[in-house]
């Protein structure tokens, strides 16, 4: 009685240590598989960080830009008024074929 009794305590101690080896694997697995996912994030975690600068970067250029094309919006409009103050529009006068520039100052200039 004494030895079916410790055949039966070996018997489940047996399947115990099975059981704890088989969980004893399963841990190191998951373990090895959330270093790998922590090594992934902190990659991600770095290209985002990289993107952020990189979108920083292009916005700093796209004010910069958006200043320089205000700035030479600013010239044209003063150059089209200073090219309306010295321009002459004749009015009412028929068109004459092959009329150009030269023509039309050759008879400004004619008394």
């Amino acid at each position: 009685m004494l030895e079916t009794f410790v055949n039966n305590q070996n018997v489940r101690l047996d399947n115990i240590e099975k059981k704890l080896a088989l969980v004893t694997n399963q841990n190191v697995i998951i373990q090895q598989t959330n270093s790998e996912i922590e090594k992934s994030i902190n990659f991600v975690s770095d290209r985002i960080d990289n993107l952020q600068k990189d979108v920083s970067n292009i916005e700093k250029d796209r004010k910069a830009l958006e200043s320089q094309i205000n700035t030479i919006n600013t010239k044209f409009d003063a150059l089209e008024k200073y090219i309306r103050k010295t321009s002459i529009e004749i009015r009412n006068v028929p068109k004459i074929r092959g009329e150009n520039r030269e023509t039309l100052f050759k008879y400004a200039h004619t008394p």
